[in-house]
C-alpha cells in the first residue's frame, strides 16, 4: 500500500509541475483525458489530476480512443468504458484502437473488424488490415 500512495503523490506532483509548465504539448479532444498507470504489475488509469479513476486490474492497458480503451486480461484482450466496466469481453489475440467507430481485432491468425458494441462486423479473413481512414 505504500508503495501505491508513494507513486500516486509522484504522479500528482509531476502532474502538477506540468500543468504549471507553459511548454506543456500535450493536447487532447477529450476534455477529460485519463492515463495510464502501472501499479504492482496491474494497469489502471488516472485522471489529469492524478486522480485513481480506474484502479489497477489489468494485466495491460492503452489509451482511450472513442470513448473505449482496449485492455488485456490474461491473454486476450477487450474493451473498457471509461467507468472501468468491461464493454466488449475479452476474446481478441490483438484488439486496436477505435477509429471511425470501428476497431481492427485479431482472431486466431486472421484480421477482422468490430463496432463499438463487439459486433463482427466484417468475418476474420484478412492477413493484414489497416485503420480506416
Amino acid at each position: 500500500m505504500t508503495r501505491y500512495v508513494k507513486l500516486i503523490l509522484v504522479i500528482m506532483f509531476m502532474g502538477l509541475s506540468l500543468l504549471k509548465s507553459e511548454e506543456l504539448s500535450y493536447k487532447s479532444k477529450d476534455p477529460n483525458p485519463y492515463f495510464v498507470i502501472k501499479v504492482e504489475g496491474k494497469y489502471g488509469y488516472i485522471d489529469k489530476t492524478a486522480k485513481v479513476v480506474i484502479n489497477p486490474q489489468f494485466d495491460e492497458a492503452f489509451s482511450f480512443s472513442e470513448g473505449l480503451a482496449r485492455v488485456r486480461i490474461g491473454d486476450k484482450q477487450g474493451y473498457i468504458d471509461k467507468t472501468g466496466k468491461i464493454v466488449i469481453n475479452p476474446q481478441f489475440d490483438i484488439a486496436c484502437n477505435f477509429s471511425n467507430g470501428l476497431a481492427r481485432v485479431k482472431i486466431g491468425d486472421k484480421w477482422s473488424f468490430i463496432d463499438k458494441s463487439g459486433n463482427i462486423i466484417i468475418n476474420p479473413q484478412f492477413d493484414e488490415v489497416c485503420d480506416l481512414s
